[in-house]
């Protein structure tokens, strides 16, 4: 048996299956209509172009999340967080959640150096987030504790994680199922407080 919200149409994945970013879209998207909670990004992060074929790893508390090759075009973005873990944003992407045309020299930051050696520059975001805390019961649906995210890579998964989405299709429906890592979520993102 699984949660009324799921549907009979959606089955259990296989034991050690990884499931595809389509079937964690089915799962988890209508979870986050029905009972996410909207968040928005406030911490600015650190972003320059990627070089073709780059292999970024998104490491976080000792632990490779997943990782992705940049393609034409594309960021590596660097949050400013306490495991500083990189990962690759699509151009368009980034121009719609961070304010791309205003960059800010980075000064005021311990790696300051770093980071404008490596070709980074500060952006404030405005991404907003539909996200659920994982819980024992989500982190069950997802054998092995991973799931394929849209770049094509196993995605790390554990309980206190937050499963996210920012990208909507036409319709409203979820198009996208992102695993933010509990440390990092609470280091760069806010609840939105609801109108009284």
């Amino acid at each position: 048996p699984f949660p009324a919200c799921f549907g009979e149409k959606h089955r259990l994945p296989r034991p050690m299956e990884i499931l595809s970013q389509e079937k964690a879209v089915a799962l988890v998207g209508p979870m986050l209509l029905s009972s996410g909670k909207e968040y928005q990004k406030f911490k600015r992060a650190f972003i320059r172009k990627a070089l073709e074929n780059e292999k970024i790893q998104t490491i976080l508390q000792g632990k490779v999340e997943t990782e992705n090759i940049a393609s034409e075009g594309d960021m590596v973005v660097r949050a400013d967080t306490s495991s500083k873990e990189e990962y690759i944003l699509k151009a368009e992407t980034f121009q719609k959640v961070y304010h791309a045309s205003d960059p800010e020299e980075i000064v005021d930051h311990a790696d300051a150096e770093e980071l404008q050696r490596l070709g980074f520059k500060a952006y404030k975001p405005n991404r907003k987030i539909l996200a659920v805390e994982v819980d024992s019961t989500i982190a069950g649906l997802f054998p092995g504790g991973k799931f394929m995210a849209s770049w094509g890579e196993p995605m790390c998964l554990e309980a206190g994680d937050y499963l996210a989405s920012g990208t909507r299709l036409a319709d409203g429906s979820i198009a996208e199922i992102i695993r933010i890592e509990k440390v990092s979520f609470y280091e760069t993102y806010e609840a939105i407080a609801s109108a009284p």
